[in-house]
């Protein structure tokens, strides 16, 4: 039975008990005087749709006027509109797996300061949302006769736990739990991640687990990695002090480490050896004792010892360990064992800083032996997974230079980016949409106000360029938002019948040719503008004109040449006696002249193109990188929250999946990455961007039969 407010609902098993129950509540109600409305009361129902849920023998699973209400619902206008909508959906978080993963990128919306922006991913976000709450399993009634399991996971963003029932036809969920990590978390190891997780979970079905016996199935061995914690810190030591009120059975997936204790049994004193310093170097030694005589390599030298002491030179046996003595130094013989191995590895390299493989392979040399150790060491150093995140890459960047094909005239292809100049005029300027030809190099540098929305780019684009020069058939551009809307691409494509080549996200140098503009800009700027920098925008004319008639390093011409076909008339001009006059423009003389420097000009850059190649590939690589495979991606580029420090998160997270290879952009290949959708980003990154994720070289979730080693246990004489 179950009291809510003045509700009153009795669920039984069968119509008999069922009707026995209902002669005890009403006899109750009765002795209390107590009256029942029967308008407003139902008997003997297989169903009952209560608190927007339809409880039922199955299970429990939403109404389905709700569903329908969250399918029809429309795109959310405001941030107030979000808010409602993820109210209604987070009711029915228990039906849906993950939900904090795939609401994370409306969640966000309703951020305090976010400005409101309906972006690619948010509709994503509120499409999945929709679906998953459509496809809602019936979550099975928790029967407290039964046992209960737990299932928990951590990822790198957020966490996930499912507790499940068997009721004899299979496990069955009964609710699905989920959570974000908050960003000061990210620094975490995986382990502490698990247990977080886990730690997450039991507090919010504790009154479902305390008093009783469970099992907890996990990714990762957590509690063995705890007992390899010398001493804990006071985090830790928390969550340990809250687990330790629940009797549990953990239960390890299939592929974790430690195959040989699947399950750590729950015993009263599990994490009494857990909040100590723990030395299992007896444990240790006696596992390695009974290891070597089976070993290949090591088993005939320790019988031959056994039989005669100095049959072996340079090797001796002491307390059943066999060590090995050269240069005045001896190290004790690791048997072949790769989990023994790569615990001892982790030890060497993880547990002292993560330096590179000479510190940690020394470390590990001066105690240990074993065939092909130092370039095991030098893999598991290479593929170690925090390594991979955070260090600084010493290595060439990914993604050799492949400029897009120069031209054949001006006026075919023109490059453009917006500068903000940082100042605003009194008539209202403050930024400049530079456009430049990428044959000629002639530009125009066109003043815009502060808040340049599209309609605005696209008048100064058509009044200034296009009237000029007439619709190029391609424009160069990066992923400025105004360049991605629809409106800007509906214009190029349908008024102007152009080509939209787009760069990457965050890769500037892509459209090196408006990025170098813009540097060139500034450059003619300062000096006419100084000391009074409010009237900027008055001198663009004249900064426009100083560039176009100055020679170009690429052509060998001026860009106003080379676009117009002569020189503009200069103020020497008027003091060097001309032996001639110029060429009238149309004539066979002009044409003829015209045609010529167009095709010293394609030489020219040819030139220097071959040259710049050259150049920027000493210092780059080929992109190894392939659909379908793993990569991190540089945290630069990723949003981050509020007061969390850059130059503490990792350099790279991840990893994720690389989907598709996209873009024509000049330095090498763009990916499309499996980037989660609550992380607010285009999901299309330059190589650059993105270092192949090597894969693990071991799992090392957990030392070999339960055993730890403390390096300094072991004995070396």
């Amino acid at each position: 039975m179950v009291v809510y407010l003045d509700d009153i609902l009795v669920f039984s098993k069968t119509t008999r008990e069922h009707a026995e129950h209902l002669d005890l509540v009403l006899q109750s109600l009765r002795d209390s005087q107590y009256k029942i409305n029967k308008e407003k009361s139902s008997f003997g129902l297989p169903s009952v749709i209560y608190l927007g849920h339809v409880i039922s023998g199955d299970g429990l699973a939403p109404e389905a006027g709700k569903i329908a209400a969250i399918q029809e619902w429309p795109q959310p206008q405001t941030v107030r509109d979000v808010r409602s909508f993820l109210g209604l959906a987070s009711y029915y978080r228990k039906f849906v797996r993950n939900f904090s993963a795939v609401a994370a990128t409306l969640t966000n919306l309703t951020k305090k300061d976010t400005p409101f922006l309906w972006s690619l991913h948010c509709q994503m976000a509120f499409a999945r949302l929709k679906q998953a709450l459509t496809r809602a399993p019936v979550l099975k009634l928790p029967d407290p006769t039964l046992p209960f399991d737990l299932t928990t996971d951590a990822s790198q963003y957020g966490i996930g736990a499912m507790l499940q029932q068997d009721d004899g036809n299979g496990l069955r969920p009964v609710e699905y739990m989920s959570k974000k990590i908050k960003t000061q978390k990210l620094q975490d190891s995986t382990y502490e991640k698990e247990l977080y997780a886990l730690a997450s979970a039991l507090k919010h079905w504790k009154h479902f687990l305390l008093g009783r016996h469970f099992k907890i199935f996990s990714d990762h061995s957590t509690l063995q990695w705890l007992k390899s914690q010398g001493k804990l810190n006071d985090k830790l030591a928390r969550y340990i002090q809250f687990i330790d009120m629940f009797d549990f059975e953990m239960k390890h997936k299939k592929g974790c480490y430690n195959k040989v204790a699947d399950a750590l049994s729950r015993r009263p004193d599990s994490f009494a050896l857990i909040s100590s310093t723990h030395s299992f170097g007896e444990e240790t030694r006696q596992t390695i004792a009974h290891l070597l005589p089976q070993d290949p390599t090591y088993g005939p030298i320790v019988r031959n010892l056994q039989a005669d002491p100095n049959s072996e030179p340079g090797y001796a046996m002491s307390s059943d360990l066999l060590y090995t003595y050269s240069r005045g130094e001896e190290r004790l013989c690791i048997p072949e064992d790769q989990q023994l191995r790569t615990l001892l590895m982790s030890v060497c390299h993880d547990a002292r800083g993560h330096f590179g493989f000479l510190k940690s392979y020394a470390a590990l040399s001066q105690r240990f032996f074993w065939k092909e150790m130092r370039s095991e060491m030098l893999r598991y150093v290479e593929t170690n997974e925090l390594c991979q995140r955070n260090k600084v890459q010493r290595k060439p960047p990914l993604g050799l230079l492949k400029p897009l094909p120069i031209r054949d005239d001006p006026a075919q292809s023109v490059s453009i980016d917006f500068t903000d100049l940082g100042k605003t005029t009194p008539r209202g300027m403050r930024q400049v949409m530079v456009c430049v030809d990428r044959f000629s190099k002639y530009a125009e540098f066109i003043p815009l106000p502060e808040v340049a929305r599209v309609p605005v780019v696209r008048a100064a684009f058509s009044l200034r360029w296009v009237t000029h020069h007439g619709p190029p058939t391609s424009i160069v551009s990066d992923r400025d938002p105004r360049f991605c809307s629809e409106e800007w691409q509906s214009y190029c494509k349908d008024y102007l019948h152009s080509r939209l080549d787009m760069t990457s996200g965050r890769h500037p140098e892509a459209n090196g040719q408006a990025e170098v503009m813009n540097q060139v800009l500034f450059q003619l700027l300062r000096p006419v503008i100084s000391p009074d920098q409010q009237n900027w925008d008055l001198h663009l004319a004249r900064a426009q004109l100083m560039y176009n008639m100055s020679v170009h390093s690429s052509t060998g011409f001026s860009p106003y040449r080379l676009h117009w076909g002569r020189e503009p008339r200069q103020p020497l001009d008027d003091i060097i006696d001309k032996a001639k006059t110029d060429l009238t423009p149309g004539t066979t003389e002009f044409i003829k002249r015209y045609r010529l420097d167009v095709e010293r000009a394609r030489a020219n850059l040819f030139k220097a193109q071959k040259a710049m190649i050259e150049q920027v590939n000493r210092h780059r690589r080929p992109s190894p990188i392939r659909t379908g495979d793993y990569v991190w991606v540089a945290s630069s580029e990723l949003s981050r929250e509020e007061d969390i420090s850059p130059k503490l998160l990792p350099k790279y997270l991840g990893p994720w999946q690389v989907l598709d290879t996209v873009g024509a952009d000049p330095f090498g290949p763009s990916y499309t990455i499996d980037v989660p959708l609550h992380l607010r980003t285009y999901p299309v990154f330059h190589a650059s961007k993105l270092l192949p994720s090597l894969q693990l070289m071991h799992s090392l979730t957990g030392p070999l039969s339960g055993v730890l080693i403390n390096p300094n246990d072991l004995p070396l004489s």
